[in-house]
């Protein structure tokens, strides 16, 4: 049976509660504003390496593609010169910030346990959003290029390790961690989305597999579960990133973290590179990250583990 006609399935046994948008307002202080740097996209790592700002958050300015574009960066405490750490990508929803991003899921207190280097790309537009996937309207700028100037920037100004580089994203933010994985499949090594999609007819050809990890709640009213005319729905996305990966029929994946209300389905190894892939539905989440402990799979730690894991092998 194919992943859209079992969710399908699924889909008619879960309990649809409630609709709604949860909306968090609160703002973070924001640290050091650095000079405008010209950085180059082209990536070079060597083993020694030295940090130029401390632990803590700090805003970057940076040129991109012309454009002065700014990102946060979280630094945990403990990291050393010449010793180069993971970098995860965190992107914020259409009209949020970092700062709301960081309110609702909590990452830099994951990153001080793992001691990851944290990145919060800031969006553009009157809405503040990213370009990415089919998501949203009146997003102009080339965030693939973005995306690739900060990588560059942790390698050459921190001991960001380049060659450990993941992105996870809500919302509009999910949307753009799915078209870094298909377009920027030279540097990503693994993507989380939660709460995201891709447009139906999206052209997605990364040059090899990409491991990630997909979380939705079923009665999403903004980015709907079952789709819409432009979006694809959960059941859809899932195949897409299965036929992707060439994970195979279902009978190849497995149980991954199941709970009350939250069911997720896991392939260890699919055929092209021997990637994961796992897919969670929260049954009765709305709009809102997963998290509250009500029987919901605890997004943010769950990420961590699916991109630790990948970093220890």
């Amino acid at each position: 049976m194919k992943f859209l006609q079992s969710l399908l399935l699924l889909q008619l046994q879960v309990w649809v509660s409630r609709a709604g948008v949860a909306l968090t307002l609160s703002t973070m202080s924001e640290g050091n504003t650095s000079a405008v740097a010209n950085i180059s996209d082209t990536i070079t790592q060597t083993a020694s390496c030295s940090n130029t700002l401390p632990a803590g958050s700090h805003t970057v300015d940076v040129k991109s593609g012309g454009h002065k574009r700014s990102f946060d960066v979280y630094i945990p405490a403990g990291i050393s010169d010449n010793e180069r750490r993971p970098v995860i990508f965190w992107w914020h929803g259409y009209g949020g910030s970092p700062a709301k991003l960081v309110d609702i899921a909590h990452p830099n207190e994951m990153a001080d346990k793992y001691r990851y280097i944290l990145v919060y790309p800031k969006g553009t537009g009157i809405i503040s959003g990213f370009n990415g996937a089919g998501c949203c309207p009146l997003i102009f700028a080339d965030d693939v290029a973005f995306f690739r100037t900060i990588t560059a920037w942790t390698g050459n100004n921190m001991c960001g390790d380049t060659s450990k580089v993941y992105s996870a994203g809500f919302s509009n933010g999910g949307f753009m961690s799915n078209r870094i994985a298909c377009e920027a499949s030279d540097i990503v090594k693994g993507i989380a989305v939660h709460s995201g999609s891709m447009k139906k007819n999206w052209d997605c050809a990364p040059t090899k597999g990409i491991p990630a990890l997909l979380i939705h709640g079923d009665a999403d009213p903004t980015v709907p579960y079952f789709g819409n005319g432009d979006w694809k729905s959960f059941a859809e996305l899932a195949q897409k990133w299965s036929d992707l990966n060439q994970c195979g029929p279902e009978e190849n994946g497995h149980p991954g973290y199941t709970s009350e209300k939250t069911e997720c389905i896991r392939y260890d190894s699919c055929a092209r590179d021997n990637v994961p892939f796992e897919f969670c539905t929260v049954q009765g989440l709305a709009h809102a990250w997963s998290g509250s402990g009500d029987f919901q799979i605890d997004a943010t730690s769950y990420i961590f583990e699916f991109f630790s894991a990948l970093i220890m092998e």
